[in-house]
């Protein structure tokens, strides 16, 4: 389902770049076989310093060189970095001592956002007036209803599956308000490319059944996480909508929730071992309007929520075209102007580049 494809491409478009970078390919190993200067986050896998890295910065509301000097991020020079690190075993032992090493308190429980540690409760003026929760009914329906509903208001099964690639090309908004030529290329069963046309060269994100990557003008190519290819996985989907119920343990019915003015049930997907995923439905029309769901890190869960929007029929199957992606202190979205199925596409679309991306001239 495009839904899914078009949210890799908004979130690939505003991922924050961490240097330095994981070069596909690697061997597996150890932050501090991989990294320079890794004194406590020793034994994590390299490849998920970067996302531990990116819940920092999301949870302080703080770039890279907030802690570490641009081009050098092994120095020690800045006291935020050994300040950092200090915060880092002093959560580690609140959460050993009172949690039984459960990781129930982060750096966002008392930065929220800020740089500085929250110590005064704020004073919410909105919540003087809160907004009318949407009326409940007097029975909900279950997850399957909910997703069959969900099915059948895309077009249908027999609709979905006569596809098997798709070309979806419009614009990238990001960085506030500037906009990019964008385009994402998919296909069945699991194979997405997105390519983002930035002034100073093109940024691609791309999936293959098994490996994910991201590409930056003028970096090497870095290899998604492990955390990273979960989510992945569910946008690459091909027939996500297809095949939801056999992506997920157990889909229950968890409440509703005022989407857009209106009614919509939110669905709570669990899988074995993996974080919890959010499905927000129209209690009208039935289609996905909202997904929320979480990237495991060592420090927290980076939460990525996906708003899909404006859903128009393509070839007997309807697709959104505006989707947004909010992930803590970043915003990117894309509109379509113009989808494609059932086109031809060649397998090596979908190959990870081997080589570092040249750098702009």
């Amino acid at each position: 389902m495009l839904s899914s494809k078009l949210s890799w491409m908004a979130s690939a478009v505003v991922i924050v770049a961490l240097a330095p970078w994981i070069v596909s390919g690697a061997a597996p190993k150890k932050a501090s076989e991989q990294f320079k200067n890794i004194q406590v986050l020793k034994d994590v896998p390299a490849d998920q310093l970067i996302p531990a890295m990116q819940f920092i910065t999301a949870s302080l509301g703080v770039g890279c060189d907030h802690c570490h000097v641009p081009g050098n991020f092994d120095k020690d020079d800045k006291k935020p970095k050994q300040t950092a690190r200090q915060m880092m075993q002093m959560m580690s032992a609140i959460n050993k001592i009172n949690f039984a090493g459960e990781r129930k308190v982060t750096c966002y429980s008392c930065h929220r956002g800020g740089a500085e540690p929250v110590s005064v409760p704020v004073i919410d003026v909105n919540a003087m007036a809160p907004a009318e929760p949407p009326k409940t009914p007097a029975s909900l329906p279950t997850g399957e209803e909910v997703l069959n509903k969900y099915l059948a208001a895309l077009g249908g099964s027999d609709a979905l599956v006569k596809n098997t690639t798709r070309v979806a090309k419009g614009k990238a908004i990001i960085f506030g308000t500037r906009q990019f030529p964008a385009e994402t290329i998919s296909k069945s069963p699991d194979r997405t490319v997105s390519i983002t046309h930035l002034s100073d060269g093109d940024m691609s994100n791309g999936f293959n059944s098994s490996t994910g990557w991201q590409a930056i003008p003028g970096r090497p190519v870095r290899e998604l996480s492990a955390a990273e290819i979960d989510a992945t996985r569910l946008d690459s989907d091909f027939y996500f909508s297809h095949h939801i119920k056999d992506l997920f343990n157990t889909l229950q019915t968890a409440g509703v929730d005022n989407l857009g003015g209106h009614l919509g049930y939110v669905v709570l997907g669990k899988r074995q071992g993996l974080p919890d995923v959010k499905l927000y439905f129209d209690g009208e029309s039935g289609l996905l309007l909202r997904m929320m769901r979480f990237e495991e890190t060592p420090l927290g869960l980076n939460p990525v929520q996906n708003d899909y929007a404006d859903y128009r029929d393509v070839s007997g199957v309807k697709i959104p075209y505006h989707v947004t992606t909010l992930r803590a202190g970043r915003k990117g979205e894309v509109q379509l102007d113009a989808v494609e199925q059932n086109v031809s596409v060649e397998d090596s679309r979908f190959e990870m580049p081997q080589a570092a991306v040249p750098a702009p001239k």
